[in-house]
């Protein structure tokens, strides 16, 4: 992404759109426990977001060279642009 990083909604937009949220809570479930309710609001929830970020980087980790794959191509002198560098690069031709 332009700008080196992504917004506070889309990483909220991410968390939510998992379906992690929902497999953390069949952990307490399949356990056979439930926490104390003076723990859910604070130190539960805050685990649950780390997990679910921990599980969407190492999504991308293991997604990331399918995404090279679909989003660069590789130029004969350059090597690999992307879609931006890309259209740069020819507009820049276009106009010499």
């Amino acid at each position: 992404m332009a700008g080196g990083g992504k917004s506070a909604g889309d990483v909220d937009f991410r968390q939510r759109s998992s379906s992690m949220y929902s497999v953390l809570n069949l952990v307490e479930y399949d356990q056979g426990f439930e926490l104390p309710p003076h723990l859910v609001p604070g130190p539960y929830r805050d685990m649950m977001s780390t997990s679910v970020d921990l599980a969407a980087w190492v999504n991308d980790v293991y997604s990331i060279e399918t995404f090279y794959d679909r989003r660069l191509r590789k130029h004969k002198v350059f090597g690999y642009l992307t879609p931006a560098e890309t259209r740069q690069r020819h507009q820049h031709t276009l106009a010499a």
